[in-house]
Formats: C-alpha cells, structure tokens, sequence
C-alpha cells in the first residue's frame, strides 16, 4: 500500500518560475525515505506541498489514499507529524512535559492517560528524566528528541522530517540517526520522510529521492546512487563514508559495505 501518492506534480511561485515540474512518485507504508538534493532544487516546496502549507497548483498528492484538498486537509493534517529545522522555534511549553501535552491537549486525550503518553514515549526518545527540565537548558540534538517525542504521542501515519538535523553539531546528528532506527523498529507501519543534506541520514533509508533543478532525478536504493560517483557528482551530493573507502578501495572492499570488522581487515593491509 502507497502511504504517499505523487502525480504529476508541478508548482511555481511565480509565473514563468517553476519550482517543481512534473514531480511523480510513491512511498510505501513503512518505508523510510530521504529526500534530497542541491540548495534551490525543490524539496522545501515540496515538503510544503505534502503537508498542505501550499496549494499544489497541478497534479495530485494522497496520503493514506485520500486526496489532498482543501476539504480533506484537516484529516490528512492529523495523520502527518512535522519536525522542522529549527528545534528553538518548535517548543512551546515552559518544560519538556508541558511541551509533549500540548498537542494532546488539542486532541483532547483525558489528563490520566496523557500523563501515561507523555511519559512513555520521552522514554522511548530517550528524554525521560528530562521531563521537568526547560527546553532552552537542553542540547539541540535532545530538543529534536523532544519534538520527535511530541509529534510520535499524537500516533501519525507519516513522519515527516524537515531538515530535522540540518543544525546539529555531528554528535546531535548521531544521536537523530540513532533515534531514527529505533523508531523504525518500534513502528514498522510508520512512513517516514526525511528531507536532508545527510548523506549519512540517507544510505539508512529504504530508498533515495533526489530533486535536482525542480525535477525528479533519481528515485531509487541508496546503493545504487552511491555506487555511481559520476552521478552523485552531478546532483552535487557528496558520498558517505563507507561509499568513499569503496571508491578508494574498489577491487579489495568487502562484500557487506557495512562489515566494519570487514573493513577494518582491509585497512590493516
């Protein structure tokens, strides 16, 4: 079952300016999906689209097999969660605790059960004994875990993440990519969405999109774009760290690219 339905997807600010042109695809549930590409190449619009902060002026996007209108667009809001950039700009509460009940407050889970939610999933997130404390006393990649937290209690069908670690130093990075995983294995219905510049974020994900100058560039496995050098190089991405010892070590690299015993044996050489 498609989770996301794309079509024939176009958009543009202005006329004479497309942003998006032709964009079609599909996300199936359970799948996790980086979404990629070049500053100015699409995906914020895009993302835009998805959630319904912009009217897609030509083609079709479903979610969850509903068409996104202007009539559906608050059933389909309640089955998207969104974590932005920007972890400063997303919390709203005085403590972690008051910031997960919001939302569940505006869905209007009865106060004994919502104490239970709150509480379970800032221990899935890792950020139980942080519950009392202010979101400004936090680091930005335990803000982020605060936010994914958030948006997990109100039990979403897609979890879209909008350049979730783009202000990350590389251990808040580590932590998200860490998070990420467990989320998958703790929710195996839950589509994901990641728009990133991390190409280590991305050789994670069951599959790749890749915008480049508003179109469709590549949909496909992480392996079969980072394989390609000349490729990755012409959509101006860069090659995570295991592509780029398969790159320098092409006739001698071991069979499983993420066998780091494996990879050790070779390096010793």
């Amino acid at each position: 079952m498609a989770m996301i339905k794309v079509e024939h997807l176009s958009f543009a600010y202005e006329a004479n300016k497309t942003v998006l042109n032709d964009i079609s695809f599909h996300i199936p549930q359970g799948q996790f999906v980086a979404l990629m590409g070049h500053n100015g190449s699409g995906k914020s619009t895009l993302a835009k689209l998805l959630a319904g902060l912009l009217e897609n002026k030509t083609g079709i996007i479903k979610i969850d097999d509903e068409l996104l209108n202007a009539s559906s667009i608050r059933d389909i809001r309640k089955k998207l969660g969104i974590v932005f950039q920007n972890p400063d700009n997303q919390f709203i509460g005085s403590t972690v605790a008051d910031d997960l009940a919001f939302g569940l407050e505006n869905r209007f889970v009865p106060h004994e059960l919502m104490q239970k939610r709150i509480e379970a999933f800032a221990d899935q997130v890792g950020m139980k004994a942080f519950l009392h404390q202010e979101p400004t006393s936090l680091s930005g990649g335990q803000k982020q875990r605060v936010a994914i937290a958030g948006v997990l209690a109100m039990e979403p069908k897609v979890l879209l993440l909008d350049e979730a670690t783009a202000m990350l130093d590389p251990q808040g990075k580590k932590e998200i990519r860490e998070l990420m995983l467990r989320i998958r294995l703790q929710y195996p219905t839950l589509t994901i969405l990641a728009i990133t510049h991390d190409v280590e974020e991305a050789v994670l994900a069951d599959q790749i999109l890749v915008l480049k100058e508003g179109r469709l560039a590549f949909h496909g496995l992480p392996d079969t774009l980072f394989r390609d050098v000349s490729l990755v190089q012409d959509l101006k991405l860069s090659l995570p760290f295991v592509y780029e010892l398969l790159a320098a070590f092409p006739k001698i690299a071991p069979k499983s690219l993420f066998d780091l015993d494996a990879w050790a044996e070779v390096l010793c050489r």
